[in-house]
């Protein structure tokens, strides 16, 4: 059985597309959210083209503004910025979403696919059948294109030769999700999760010693600058893409412009296949001439790759028919007696509907709530999805103060601290020690949520931030 089959026995799903929405009385502009950068490959050859079609099936009645560059959110943040409607539509990477999307991270398992078009086609199909319902509804969401990557390799900093597996162990190597750490693990690597925008800096510092990446996406980041030869026939797995809407502006359009949108989506999906592909053989030969050296890993040394990665599929499917969204019964164990803590202390509660509905006496919170300072006992709460949804809803209400997160899983705990943006960040230990004569600065005059203090000439000392992190177990300041 396939690992695309697979994912039939991750849970129990619903079937079919839920239905269009009122007639578009007149012409309707979306905003759609790219984190891929102005100068990215996929903006021209991919978005550009569906942006275009769907311009010309609806006669000029939908048109769509591509923001690139982050413009509107980063890649972990996309799929909550549509779904807040900050934009309307965004380019969702799959694997940055894997918490609140799982069975979706079908298609990024290593060797799911050896042809991108047969790939392509019966992942559309599981997303068409399933996900649809399953997981992009379920998060307020409808995918109107889907595309996925030629199987990604590794790219490395330093020009190695790869005669073994032990060639590769102990190797730093960023990876674009879970699925491709879980590889990189398997494979005697150390996987750091980050996204490809702080990838050039950390290839330059050292912090890293290579990528699991396309070729293609080599150039589009200036990686080629600092990384010195890649791996050309491994497969690391693909990273899936889609475009989706905002469901509320999805039942806006009539059911003829919603047609031709995805009739756009669609072609635009099919055609990125031949897009890709052809993309990624002329980077990799402009890599080549420009003097990178293209490894070409030999038959015995592929076995034992496949050998080390022969479980990850069948721990995938356990892994997802565990992982199916918990949050909602997290939260309906958990709200209810904290809350009840909290009023015994006389703290108003304002929250989200959901919290609403499961803590008596909450107040419904307002957009203004989530970004108040009250000074005084009033507390906002929000239920989220995932952990990715927490961080985003931190950076968008919260002052850049001080933060915690409260996990027995430390590596949860890490992509927290890295990317909260904040001066100060607590793992499972109180926010009030945020404090000068903690941190052992003496009498403390002020706490600084600011990046830059510098006056005069600078330097890279200047021009660079920093943040405080406390590890702790449950410790709180008497």
């Amino acid at each position: 059985m396939s690992h695309l089959s697979k994912i039939v026995a991750a849970g129990t799903l619903a079937l079919g597309l839920a239905s269009g929405g009122a007639l578009a009385a007149d012409p309707v502009n979306l905003r759609l959210a790219s984190y891929l950068p102005p100068e990215h490959f996929a903006n021209k050859l991919i978005i550009q083209p569906l942006i275009d079609k769907i311009a010309e099936y609806s006669n000029g009645s939908v048109k769509v503004q591509n923001f690139p560059g982050g413009q509107l959110a980063n890649a972990p943040g996309t799929l909550n910025a549509v779904k807040s409607g900050i934009a309307n539509m965004g380019l969702v990477g799959i694997g940055y979403v894997g918490e609140a999307m799982p069975m979706s991270t079908i298609i990024e398992l290593p060797g799911a696919f050896d042809d991108l078009a047969k790939g392509h086609a019966a992942y559309s199909e599981v997303v068409d059948s399933k996900l649809t319902t399953a997981e992009f509804l379920a998060n307020g969401v409808r995918p109107i294109m889907v595309t996925a990557l030629p199987q990604t390799q590794l790219v490395l900093a330093k020009a190695i030769e790869i005669n073994s597996l032990a060639d590769l162990k102990g190797l730093k190597i960023r990876v674009p999700h879970a699925t491709a750490g879980s590889a990189i693990a398997a494979l005697g690597m150390v996987p750091v999760q980050m996204p490809v925008s702080d990838l050039y800096l950390a290839l330059e510092r050292g912090t890293v010693d290579g990528a699991v990446l396309l070729l293609a996406s080599v150039p589009s980041y200036k990686l080629n600058e600092v990384t010195k030869a890649a791996t050309t026939n491994l497969a690391m797995g693909s990273i899936a893409f889609t475009v989706v809407i905002n469901e509320r502006d999805w039942k806006k359009l009539s059911p003829e412009l919603q047609q031709a949108v995805l009739r756009a989506g669609r072609e635009s999906g099919a055609g990125s296949v031949a897009t890709l592909n052809k993309v990624n053989a002329g980077s990799q030969a402009k890599l080549s001439e420009g003097g990178m050296k293209m490894l070409k890993v030999s038959d015995g040394v592929r076995q034992e790759i496949a050998k080390a990665m022969a479980s990850i599929g069948d721990s995938w499917v356990k892994d997802v028919s565990k992982r199916n969204p918990m949050a909602a019964d997290v939260a309906a164990e958990f709200l209810p007696s904290i809350g009840r803590l909290l009023a015994e202390q006389g703290i108003e509660i304002r929250g989200d509907q959901r919290t609403v509905e499961l803590v008596d006496g909450t107040t419904e919170a307002t957009e203004g709530d989530f970004y108040a300072e009250y000074l005084g006992p009033i507390i906002s709460v929000k239920v989220v999805e995932s952990l990715d949804e927490a961080i985003e809803h931190i950076d968008l209400y919260g002052s850049h103060h001080t933060d915690a997160i409260v996990t027995r899983d430390l590596r949860s705990a890490r992509r927290f601290v890295n990317g909260v943006d904040s001066a100060a960040v607590m793992v499972n230990a109180s926010t009030r020690f945020n404090d000068g004569g903690e941190f052992g600065l003496g009498a403390e005059i002020g706490i600084s949520t600011d990046k830059f203090h510098a006056r005069g000439p600078c330097g890279l000392r200047e021009l660079t931030s920093y943040k405080y992190v406390c590890y702790g177990d449950g410790h709180l300041r008497g």
